[in-house]
Order: C-alpha cells, then structure tokens, then sequence
C-alpha cells in the first residue's frame, strides 16, 4: 500500500489500492466522504485482481464533498468519482453543465432517512413539525431531498422545523441521543453505527417514491465516453464484479479494509466483533447497491425516471428554477451490456474460496 498527497481540496490521507505487476493503466477513482468499510466492495475486488484482469491500477481518493469531486471529473484530473446527482442536476439547470455523465449506478437507490430516539413521540414524518432536525451540512444537496418529503407533510424547512448542521459520526449521533435535535437525516450506515454503540433509535423512512433515486452513480467525462468506451467498460465490469463478489463473502471483504488501512485493524481480540459490526454495516447499504426490485441484476443500469422525484424536489425548494430536464443530460445505459459480460456464479465462487482461506473454514 502507498499513501500520497492529492490535489488541494482531497483528504491528504487518501490511499493508493492497488499496484499492479505488469503495465496496467492508472485509473483515479474519486470519493466524495473518506472510504470506509461501505466501499470495502470495491477493495475486496481489487485484492481478488478484477481491476488488474481488466488492465486497471486504481486508485481510491476522497474529496470534501461532490462540490468538488465533479470538477476534478470535468477538468480530467480524474477520471472516475463516485458521487450524488444534486451538484450536476443544479449545473445543468442553469445552463452551465458540467462535461460529465453518470454511467455506472453504484448505490441504486435511496440511503438516507430520518433517525430518532425510540423512545420519544415522533413516529412518522408528520410529527416532524416544531422539532429540531439535524443535517449533515446546510449546503448539503440531499437537503433537497428531505425538504420535500417534509413539505410533503405539510412541514416548510426552516419554519415549521429548524435545521442545524450536525456532521457526521459519532458528533451528529451525540446531539441526538443528548437531544439537541429531535432528529437526524444521514444514512442507513450511521443509523446502524447508532445501534452498534448502544442507541436505541427508530428509523422513519422517505416516502416510497423516493426510493427510486439513486444515491451515488460513477461519473466521468464525456470526452472518456467518446474516445474511452473501452476504459469505462472495463471500469463498470470490475465495480460489478467487486460488488457480487462482496455479496458472497461478505466477512472477507470487510477485512479487505484492513489493507487499505491497517490502523483500522483491531487487536487480535476484538477483531471478531469489528468484522461482525462491519458486515452489518454492509448489508445495510447492499439494500440499495443490489435493489432490481425483484427483477434480474442488470448491474450499472439506471432505471427511466430514476431522477425525476430529484429535479423536481429541488425545483419544488427553489435550488433550480427548472425541471423540464432530459435525463440524457445526466446518465448514459449505454455501457451496461459490457459491464454485465461476466459469469456471476464463478465470482461468486471466487469470493468464497478467498474468504475459506482468509477464515480457515470450508464453504
């Protein structure tokens, strides 16, 4: 493993993941929050050479946020990252599109909800009014989002709620449990990093039709898509086979974690307990990268429609003025038939023999 300095703007920490031992093609692949163990899938199939197989040397980096994992994307300073619809569906409301598109749909649908205490009085998103809500960040484009659903029960954002920046981990879970706000809109992950420590909370989901939004789509230029339709397919088949592989083997790909960064390896005793609290962590947000709704996985595929309930929540609140927006100003299906060219079952398999040898157990 090598560390390396990035671009201003990126964790200084990021990590290289992988290093090949023939000429392979350098390909960045840009994060918009520091890598955890809910991107252990894209690490495990890296470890078991799905990245190498395709000629790929990738390299995992964070950035603060979509606000500026996009232009590094549009300027080319990478060539992949993995990020929300909002700062690209604003750009091309107001007529200044960023030269991207969305072309592998990583986690299909929607991860956030609204988390509260158990044992309080809020129940369902109604209850919502006269309370304090926390978010992760006031700028955050998810905001659009949770505004909605909330408008949707007759609640107006900052003035029938109050809502006040609260990060992420374990800060934001202390002003819950502490009740500074009366709940928080983060992910399904913090929510079960919540349980994990102790909280008893209850989860109050969006309303159905949200879930049909994506939360994070790979992303690149469409002079990659033009000249590099190779480079994308091979991008797309490897992150698909990452994630089948992790599905299958679940324990051993929450210890690919552990290469990446070995401070987060526990001590020999407690790793029994780290690698069981990090699969749980993964199955919550599998609920969104393996959600067909019960049809075949076309891994990669972005459903019609996907964003509609996006743009027009955030026209609904004023982000943007209009929402008469193609989708093929965003996402792209072309590629999905490439990313899909590979045999499920003896990845699987593959998983499964690794994760035998890592535990010292037989399938």
């Amino acid at each position: 493993m090598k560390t390396k300095l990035v671009c201003a703007g990126a964790f200084a920490w990021s990590v290289a993941v992988g290093s090949t031992a023939f000429a392979a093609e350098k390909v960045v692949l840009a994060l918009s929050v520091p890598p955890g163990v809910q991107y252990a899938d894209v690490l495990f199939g890296r470890d078991l050479g799905f990245f190498t197989e395709e000629g790929l040397d990738l390299e995992l980096i964070s950035f603060a946020g979509g606000g500026v994992s996009v232009p590094q994307v549009a300027n080319k300073s990478v060539q992949f990252a993995s990020v929300a619809p909002g700062i690209v569906i604003t750009a091309v409301a107001k007529g200044e599109p960023f030269p991207v598109r969305f072309v592998y749909n990583y986690w299909r649908t929607y991860t956030n909800d609204f988390a509260v205490l158990s044992e309080g009085p809020i129940k369902a998103l109604a209850d919502l009014k006269g309370r304090k809500l926390g978010v992760s960040s006031l700028a955050s484009s998810v905001n659009s989002v949770a505004r909605a659903a909330l408008a949707a029960a007759g609640i107006t954002w900052q003035k029938d709620i109050e809502v006040r920046p609260v990060g992420f981990g374990a800060a934001a879970w202390k002003q819950l449990e502490t009740k500074q706000v009366d709940a928080i809109n983060l992910s399904f992950s913090e929510d079960q990093r919540m349980r994990q420590i102790g909280m008893n909370i209850r989860q109050i989901p969006f309303p159905e039709g949200y879930q049909s939004i994506f939360t994070q789509a790979l992303l690149t230029h469409i002079d990659t898509i033009r000249d590099r339709p190779d480079l994308v397919a091979k991008m797309g088949r490897a992150m698909a086979k990452s994630t089948v592989a992790c599905a299958a083997a679940r324990e051993a790909c929450v210890r690919a974690f552990w290469k990446f960064d070995p401070t987060s390896r526990p001590a020999s005793d407690k790793e029994a307990a780290w690698v069981r609290e990090s699969v749980e962590i993964q199955e919550v947000n599998y609920a969104a990268v393996g959600n067909f709704g019960g049809s075949k996985a076309t891994w990669g595929s972005f459903n019609a429609g996907a964003l509609k309930i996006y743009i027009d929540a955030m026209k609904a609140n004023g982000a943007i003025e209009r929402s008469d927006i193609g989708e093929d100003e965003f996402l792209t299906n072309q590629f999905v038939s490439e990313f899909n060219k590979f045999n499920t079952s003896a990845v699987a398999a593959r998983a499964q023999a690794a994760q035998a040898a890592a535990t010292g157990t037989r399938k």
